[in-house]
């Protein structure tokens, strides 16, 4: 609640936001007077009792990553009935919003965004770790004199906390950029991350998402709706529904990112680098089928047991 003290220091302001794992709020360091953002886990997550364990790995997975565009947690503890965790706060829309706000975004804005998720991501996937709940909703645009579409990064790691709490598909705040492979239940690994840069960069150059329910059915009918069309449903050319000529090449690396099977996806950030290359070369662009048992995994077995 508003005025209430987490942690005896962080002072609540506001709430923000809302999403899989927990409540957004902008709070104040009562200490250094700064501002911060404080995540409220839900309670059925940060309740259990190895919800405390995962945070602090996440929390020093996160202090690892050498990139710029990786926000870290700079603190985490218990409330009463749950957990928190801390990280700096931006006076910045997140790109979500930028995309609300300007409809399908320039294609030289596009690549500018993109290459440095890609970094982000070559860096956290370098330190083993995944983000798993990757979505135009958790990245910051921070416009900066010296560099444009400065962008950070946040919540690496946490969609792991909703495994932790027996969460299940059907108890998603929101379904946007969750893979396939998450809505059967497997563990992220890295082509998940690649599938919801798909969707991100989809949505930037399409004004929309990949898959859009019905507006006539109420939240939860949509959250079903769209589910099932990610598991089932063709994708929609991109080029059908993006107003600038797009590349055929970049057209296709798009739909192999979205690709419904982990392992029909670009393996590597560096090969998601090549393809973009070749995509603007006019050279045609393919990704050589894994076998499953190829397909990267920091997580554990691809399947829970």
């Amino acid at each position: 609640e508003v005025g209430e003290i987490v942690g005896n220091i962080f002072k609540i302001e506001a709430r923000v936001g809302h999403g899989n794992v927990g409540v957004v709020y902008r709070a104040q360091n009562t200490q250094s007077g700064e501002a911060v953002a404080v995540k409220i886990l839900h309670p059925h997550i940060g309740a259990q009792p190895e919800a405390a364990t995962r945070l602090h790995t996440i929390a020093h997975d996160a202090a690892r990553l050498n990139n710029p565009a990786a926000e870290p947690i700079i603190d985490f503890g218990k409330t009463s009935e749950s957990m928190y965790c801390v990280t700096r706060w931006f006076e910045a829309r997140t790109l979500e919003q930028v995309v609300q706000a300007q409809g399908r975004l320039a294609l030289r804005v596009v690549g500018r965004v993109a290459g440095k998720i890609l970094n982000a991501l070559e860096a956290a996937h370098s330190a083993a770790v995944i983000h798993g709940d990757l979505s135009a909703r958790n990245i910051f645009i921070i416009e900066r004199s010296n560099e444009p579409h400065f962008l950070r990064v946040i919540d690496f790691e946490l969609a792991t906390l909703a495994r932790v709490g027996g969460q299940t598909p059907q108890h998603l705040v929101h379904p946007f950029a969750v893979s396939p492979e998450q809505l059967a239940g497997r563990r992220p690994s890295p082509e998940t991350d690649f599938y919801a840069l798909g969707w991100i960069i989809y949505r930037m150059l399409g004004g929309q998402d990949p898959y859009v329910a019905p507006s006539e059915l109420d939240a939860f009918a949509q959250m079903q709706d769209l589910q099932r069309q990610i598991m089932n449903d063709d994708l929609t050319p991109l080029d059908q529904v993006a107003t600038e000529t797009l590349l055929p090449g970049l057209i296709t690396l798009v739909s192999l990112l979205l690709a419904r099977q982990p392992h029909m996806r670009p393996g590597s950030v560096q090969e998601i680098r090549e393809l973009l290359k070749k995509a603007g070369r006019g050279q045609p662009v393919a990704v050589q089928p894994r076998r499953i048992a190829e397909t990267t995994n920091f997580s554990g077995p691809p399947v829970d047991s």
